[in-house]
């Protein structure tokens, strides 16, 4: 009994740790899926030993959001293992999760509403995070966060997973196109000044393999984004800024951008919120939108210099 208690705190922790990363940091795209089928498979003999006492316990050291969140990433895991068998969709050839019922379903949810969060980095902050993430990362994770700083606001995942291929010309300009995308809808977004130069420092080391960003010791795998927000929770420490994680970076860049004149529309086109809430849009809209797009790289692009350059001009008059 002292063993299947352990094994349950276990399974517990790591849900709660994979949920508490970046506090919610979860995004819903084809990736998560594939992530949770591989949890599923792996994991749902232990997880069945998670209870209402596992989320007091994560709920009495105060993460109630965390523990709420725990529940209903296990409700969704069993419900996908109870389903499996019936969905011709999924193949789960040999695959027995012993499964008769929903064991979360039964288990009271914490109390609590989610809100829209209101911190974000800004852009002074980016820019100390630009120069000083080398102290707390390897220059492929320090790499990897000055691109997807540099792309302006898309969704971490889909920079950090970024394939060489997906670097193509349209219409003469060069883009990332993005295949796959939390929306379902293909993005294609263009490369501004400070991607380029990233693009270019690290072609010669990860040139030959598939992706831009690739695990030391296995070049066909994106680096886990939890490695950037690993570091910058360290570098948040280390130079007192106040709580935010890359994701957040969306807000930043939507917020100073709208400050500075940019239409709202053009910056939905540019961070691929959904286009396609109507039936002609759904059915026939394929726009890539690419000339309202270079509008917005163009005006993040003077915006993240301008941080860059100031951030420096303060460092040079302190150090004069």
């Amino acid at each position: 009994m002292a063993q299947d208690g352990a094994r349950g705190e276990d399974v517990a922790d790591q849900g709660a740790l994979v949920l508490e990363l970046e506090a919610g940091e979860i995004e819903g795209d084809a990736g998560d899926v594939a992530q949770l089928d591989k949890l599923v498979v792996a994991d749902v003999a232990l997880a069945v030993a998670i209870g209402v006492e596992d989320s007091r316990r994560v709920v009495a050291r105060g993460s109630i959001t965390v523990a709420r969140r725990v529940q209903q990433f296990l409700h969704a895991a069993f419900a996908y293992g109870l389903k499996a068998k019936n969905d011709p969709n999924i193949d789960v050839t040999g695959i027995d999760y012993g499964l008769a019922f929903n064991p979360v379903t039964g288990t009271q949810t914490v109390r609590i509403k989610n809100k829209a969060e209101d911190h974000y980095p800004t852009l002074q902050e980016l820019a100390i995070a630009w120069f000083k993430i080398d102290e707390r990362a390897g220059p492929e994770i320090a790499s990897a966060f000055r691109f997807h700083v540099a792309m302006g606001g898309q969704r971490v995942t889909e920079t950090c997973n970024a394939h060489w291929n997906w670097l193509q010309e349209v219409h003469g300009v060069l883009c990332l196109c993005i295949p796959n995308t939390k929306t379902g809808i293909p993005h294609t977004v263009p490369i501004g000044t400070h991607a380029q130069k990233i693009l270019d420092s690290i072609r010669p080391y990860t040139g030959k393999c598939q992706v831009l960003f690739p695990q030391r010791h296995a070049s066909s795998t994106p680096i886990d984004y939890t490695s950037i927000s690993s570091a910058i929770r360290k570098l948040r420490v280390d130079y007192k800024m106040t709580a935010w994680t890359p994701k957040q970076l969306r807000r930043t860049a939507k917020t100073v951008m709208s400050d500075n004149g940019m239409e709202l529309h053009k910056l939905d086109y540019w961070q691929n919120h959904n286009q396609r809430a109507t039936v002609s849009q759904r059915h026939y809209l394929r726009a890539t939108h690419l000339s309202e797009k270079l509008e917005v790289m163009q005006l993040w692009d003077q915006l993240l210099a301008d941080a860059l350059h100031e951030y420096q001009g303060i460092k040079l008059r302190v150090v004069a």
